[in-house]
């Protein structure tokens, strides 16, 4: 494997870090056996360049920013990170598939000021899962790579809470703190 070869380039580039795709690259080098150094740029856009130029030999980011390059065979991406394969790359196994137990999906929410009231979060809930439903409005982010709920707040709370124990050992791994 190209790691033993050259220990300093057993990095993986990523758009930031304390995010999601920071701490599946974590959990892949864990999975693999392997120390990976978390390189982080800003964005998508300048990881991907220096993955391109060859400065580093793997970038962990959104399918979407690579999707138009795996299509013409300039990147091949070569596992997604999600329950299911990739709408957008459906010939892409998924960790899972591949054999590594990595699964992680990101999520956008909305959010009040804790002290709003019950009815107000949960006409505003309703509000938001209704907007996510209209045809255009479902299409349009479809095509930016989103899936989409419409979940409640309760719902949304639970996920975070499931998340914040899921992904522990692996910000704990990563020596991520909020200050960085």
């Amino acid at each position: 494997m190209w790691v033993q070869a050259d220990a300093a380039r057993a990095v993986v580039g990523g758009p930031s870090t304390g995010d999601l795709t920071h701490f599946l690259g974590v959990q892949f080098g864990r999975a693999v056996g392997l120390d990976l150094r978390h390189v982080a740029y800003r964005g998508s856009p300048a990881a991907v360049a220096d993955l391109l130029a060859g400065h580093i030999p793997i970038v962990i980011t959104t399918v979407s920013d690579l999707v138009e390059m795996h299509k013409v065979e300039r990147v091949r991406i070569l596992a997604t990170s999600g329950k299911r394969r990739s709408l957008f790359t459906p010939d892409v196994p998924t960790f899972r598939e591949a054999g590594y137990d990595i699964e992680g999906s990101s999520w956008y929410g909305a959010f009040a000021p804790a002290k709003t009231p019950a009815d107000t979060v949960e006409r505003f809930s309703e509000i938001m899962a209704a907007a996510v439903r209209v045809p255009e409005v479902k299409e349009r982010l479809r095509n930016l790579g989103l899936a989409l709920t419409g979940t409640s707040a309760a719902e949304l709370a639970a996920i975070q809470r499931a998340d914040s124990e899921r992904w522990a050992l692996a910000v704990n791994l990563s020596g991520f703190t909020a200050d960085d």
